[in-house]
């Protein structure tokens, strides 16, 4: 380049980087306004970190590659914009061109394939605004123009290069200005703040303190109390709107989001990620609640967890939605009323059904109960199902027999000391029940010396193993399926073949997917003689059957579950085996010439 040539590039170069870092500022000031993100609940290693994230980046494995191909090479093309200014030439530059047009060809094949991609009908474009859809496209046609250009420059054609570098400013400017800054802030995120070590929601350090006040634990406060949950976007904490400038906007967790599914409802957790970051940039008029979040919108979730899942950058929208329900439950009192029967009936009995506790338990289920002057090995966690659904009762029967052929010490708490651990209610926003219930359990676990809990229901798992910690409940907690497999790896155990020769495919209830507990109920299942066949949608990214909203009022719980019941049919299994009670009475209720037989995996452990 000339002087005076290399003098405009640095002037047009200048104004891109202000502009960028004009972006860069708002961004930063927006993320600054919400709260301090809470450190309550720990993360994996970064090793384990890095494993899992990458293993959800390649979900869509070719999508994948061509991501990264178009990142590296926008990269390469961004080092080649400050070297070859400065005066190109020797080894190392030669050397550096080679490799850089070898990406620049691979990205134009890798955008080509992109703009395929969103050519054909897939379904999680669909829903894209057409604001949303030529964004994607100017980008990747952007890229493609970009290493075009690039290729034309190493061949030979120096009058490009002014084409090339104005070109790759625009690309740079457009990416800043665009939902394509993720390419930037998706690696600070994941690195800062990232996922978790278990599927828990945030917990509320001012309903704490509001409950040890009326505990007589805490002074009261002589400053107003803040506002709970999330109204306005600085009522996030940091972490969580960061999250929101970061979304793809790829529509994974549309994709796999069982209302959107099985429903009518007019509901997008794409869309609640995009609304919590348009109020951040203030672009959103009023208050979240009630405007950009319609009530409907707000409690259409069922808290699944499957767009956590799914999602390759590790957002969720559950938790967002989780803070707005927040406010409109503990701020507005509208915790629907379905939810506020049994809210009442949890702080009042213990048990979301207000049934009265049966008091032969004891004799009647064979269950030897607890006695704080003589702690046992393993307390059995029934919980509420267990303890007065009769399918429920059930499964803790077999439950009870298979510890006793295990030769373990159990019991299991009386019923009137056990309350449910009231996680539906926690995801419906009633922050205040739930603590209430947590206190009380954890309160009675440690007068009782448990230390280490057994359970058959993943609800209770969930909220025992991932949630009590932050509160001050350390147990060691196991699944029924993973305490059976490891005594049968020890020898301690045998079962018998009952399930010999059938074929069955088995239901991954969310809250134990989300924990990652996949393989031991099918290794369980494959020792009862069983052939397992996959449905759609199992393991880890398995869909709900609606048992996450097993307390919700409307139809929506139940065409999930008639939707999940078809993915099931349509492997040709016998039956359907589950491991969780909610589930269980979700999928066994259906009826119908594609409704299979439902079990749970208790049930085939004659023991």
């Amino acid at each position: 380049m000339t002087g005076i040539s290399l003098w405009l590039y640095v002037f047009f170069a200048g104004a891109v980087a202000m502009a960028i870092l004009w972006r860069a500022w708002r961004i930063l000031r927006a993320c600054r306004s919400g709260k301090e993100t809470p450190a309550a609940h720990p993360r994996p290693p970064f090793g384990d970190r890095c494993g899992t994230d990458l293993r959800t980046f390649f979900q869509k494995r070719w999508a994948a590659v061509f991501h990264m191909v178009l990142v590296v090479s926008f990269l390469g093309m961004c080092v080649d914009a400050l070297w070859y200014p400065l005066g190109a030439g020797g080894e190392a530059y030669r050397i550096f061109s080679a490799g850089n047009a070898a990406l620049a060809a691979a990205a134009i094949a890798a955008a080509a394939g992109l703009l395929a991609r969103r050519v054909r009908p897939i379904a999680r474009y669909r829903s894209l605004s057409p604001a949303q859809r030529r964004d994607g496209f100017a980008v990747l046609i952007l890229e493609m123009v970009s290493a075009a250009t690039l290729l034309a420059v190493y061949a030979g054609w120096q009058q490009g290069v002014w084409w090339h570098y104005g070109i790759l400013l625009v690309f740079a400017l457009y990416i800043t200005f665009s939902k394509h800054l993720h390419i930037f802030l998706a690696p600070v995120y994941l690195a800062v703040f990232g996922r978790r070590e278990t599927f828990s929601p945030d917990d509320m350090p001012e309903v704490t303190h509001e409950l040890d006040v009326l505990e007589g634990r805490a002074p009261a406060s002589e400053t107003p109390p803040e506002r709970m949950g999330a109204c306005w976007a600085s009522d996030f904490t940091r972490g969580r709107l960061l999250s929101a400038f970061s979304c793809t906007e790829c529509g994974r967790c549309e994709s796999v989001c069982p209302v959107v599914a099985a429903s009518d409802v007019p509901f997008s957790p794409r869309k609640v990620v995009a609304d919590v970051r348009r109020a951040a940039m203030g672009k959103a008029e009023g208050a979240l609640y009630g405007k950009a979040i319609t009530r409907d919108e707000a409690f259409a979730c069922i808290s699944c967890g499957a767009c956590l899942e799914a999602c390759p950058i590790a957002i969720s929208p559950m938790d967002l939605l989780l803070q707005v329900r927040r406010y409109a439950v503990l701020e507005q009192g509208e915790l629907p009323p379905e939810e506020a029967r049994v809210a009442e009936s949890i702080v009042a009995t213990g048990n979301p059904w207000a049934m009265e506790t049966a008091g032969e338990e004891g004799s009647e289920e064979r269950i030897p109960l607890a006695d704080p002057e003589h702690p046992t090995e393993y307390l059995l966690w029934r919980g509420s199902m267990g303890i007065h659904d009769p399918q429920g009762r059930a499964v803790v029967r077999a439950t009870a027999r298979m510890l006793d052929a295990a030769g373990v010490s159990w019991s299991a708490l009386p019923s009137e000391e056990e309350c449910d651990v009231a996680d539906l209610l926690r995801y419906q926003g009633d922050e205040w029940t739930f603590l209430t219930a947590a206190r009380r359990n954890i309160e009675c676990l440690h007068r009782y010396g448990v230390r280490k809990i057994i359970t058959p229901c993943p609800h209770s798992l969930s909220v025992l193993r991932d949630q009590y910690p932050s509160l001050g409940g350390r147990f060691t907690v196991q699944h029924l399926s993973e305490f059976v497999l490891q005594a049968l790896r020890d020898g301690g155990l045998e079962l018998p073949r009952t399930l010999e020769g059938q074929t069955v495919v088995y239901h991954d209830p969310c809250r134990l997917s989300r924990a990652h507990i996949v393989e031991a109920p099918r290794e369980v299942l494959r020792a009862l003689g069983a052939r397992v066949v996959e449905a759609p949608q199992a393991g880890r990214g398995s869909m709900c059957c609606g048992g996450s909203g097993y307390f919700r009022e409307g139809e929506v719980p139940a065409a999930i579950a008639a939707r999940r019941m078809e993915q099931l049919a349509s492997t040709g299994a016998q039956r359907v085996i589950t491991a969780c009670p909610y589930c269980y009475q979700m999928l066994s209720v259906l009826s119908g010439e594609k409704a299979l037989p439902v079990s749970d995996l208790t049930q085939w452990l004659r023991v």
